[in-house]
């Protein structure tokens, strides 16, 4: 395992989206994710992380979590930490962010958005900005951490406007930039398109979102931006062509290079010091270099990772008639609030030990809303193992959790996008 040396003021990738800052001997932890698999027992961290966790939790001084996504919220993980040991998150309207810490024991300060505040007993003054992404489960934010001798952001997968990295800019000298640059989205990825169609969709996806990193480099004109929080892979022998919707790191910094912002990769065990100068445990990969190491470890994990698949408990009898009275309930109690799924018809198919398939047609009396059998018309058809509907069921997992895992798929002849809306709204409302 790596352990680092030195007291010096640093940054230090742990992994994914998580950071560890250091100063005067104080150190601040940034979403820490260890346990994998997560979404459904689907992704796992790549590169593999380096660091003992027990060793990262006894010198770990306060935390920061940004958002409640599995990959930067995990329970395991922060259950190993000293119940004393200060989380900060944001002063959400939704509640159910800082509910769920208090339900495992931990201290949860809530800090104002936009508000430079200090971290007590430590040189670490931080700001956080709220996300501008209304529609998402996750009320997700990025930090501004300014210490004496350089300013770091990190905006981990969080969705900001325009005018917030103005904002930002016009208030901090950003030294390092922690940024975000990788699609990875269930859409197109699960989608049942024609392959010529998807390809033009998952380059269409991967071009804005590295337009998305070069962008924010320069608005904030870091001194060094890093292509930061996308450090997880599918390992799943059935997911491993699913990998191809990732961006690469490398092509993030040849791009940025290219229009003279300075970038560099950063992997699991690099520490970036307050000159710039990165200390790397391994040297950066190119991208066939990358692809060969992928290949090695997905067959190193390949055991594991059908393991943990196949061990999902089943579905229990019944989930097709209580997924029936969720839905019908979901649009008695918001219909007035999405019109449009009026107008929808959303059909599912259930595989596994318990396969079913039914449709919701919301253009019909509320009698007559749900029919059993394939809908030989639809705007939207999910198709889920039974064993993840029932996870999502019993809350252990949310839609886009579900929808990031093994053998999902979506047809679409027209996108509903009220439907999901609709389901996240209750996500969130069950959340407060």
């Amino acid at each position: 395992m790596y352990h680092p040396d030195g007291g010096e003021s640093s940054i230090e990738l742990i992994g994914h989206a998580a950071l560890r800052i250091r100063a005067e001997g104080r150190t601040l932890l940034l979403d820490p994710w260890f346990f994998e698999p997560i979404d459904g027992n689907a992704t796992f961290h790549w590169p593999p992380l380096v660091h003992d966790l027990d060793a990262l939790a006894a010198n770990t001084d306060a935390i920061w979590i940004s958002h409640i996504h599995p990959d930067h919220l995990d329970p395991r993980t922060l259950q190993r930490f000293p119940d004393h040991v200060p989380i900060y998150i944001g002063n959400y309207s939704n509640k159910g962010f800082r509910n769920q810490l208090l339900a495992i024991g931990k201290d949860v300060r809530e800090i104002e958005f936009q508000r430079e505040f200090q971290i007590p007993d430590t040189i670490f003054s931080v700001c956080l900005v709220e996300s501008d992404y209304n529609e998402s489960a996750a009320y997700d934010s990025a930090i501004v951490i300014r210490l004496p001798e350089f300013t770091l952001f990190n905006n981990n997968d969080c969705f900001l406007s325009d005018e917030k990295y103005r904002w930002v800019a016009e208030r901090y000298r950003v030294d390092y930039g922690f940024l975000g640059y990788s699609p990875a989205s269930y859409y197109p990825i699960c989608f049942e398109f024609e392959t010529a169609e998807k390809n033009r969709l998952l380059k269409a996806s991967s071009d804005r979102r590295y337009d998305d990193f070069l962008k924010v480099a320069r608005l904030l004109a870091p001194r060094l931006s890093v292509p930061f929080a996308m450090g997880i892979r599918f390992l799943h022998p059935d997911m491993l062509w699913q990998n191809i919707q990732f961006n690469r790191a490398q092509e993030a910094v040849r791009l940025a290079r290219g229009q003279a912002l300075p970038a560099e990769v950063m992997c699991p065990g690099d520490r970036l010091d307050a000159s710039g100068k990165i200390q790397r445990l391994s040297a950066a990969m190119d991208k066939d270099q990358e692809d060969l190491a992928l290949a090695a470890h997905a067959e190193t994990m390949r055991a594991e990772a059908v393991r943990v698949w196949d061990a999902e408990m089943p579905a229990r009898p019944g989930l097709a008639e209580v997924f029936r009275e969720y839905i019908l309930e979901l649009w008695s109690r918001y219909g007035e609030l999405f019109p449009e799924v009026g107008r929808c018809k959303i059909a599912y198919r259930l595989t596994g030990g318990t396969p079913d398939q039914f449709s919701f047609d919301f253009s019909r009396p509320s009698g007559q809303i749900f029919a059993w059998g394939d809908a030989a018309t639809f705007d939207m058809r999910y198709s889920y193992p039974d064993k993840l509907l029932q996870r999502r069921m019993d809350g252990e997992i949310d839609w886009d959790e579900l929808h990031f895992s093994n053998r999902v798929s979506v047809k679409q002849n027209h996108y509903a996008a009220q439907f999901y809306a609709m389901l996240r709204h209750h996500e969130n409302s069950r959340n407060q």
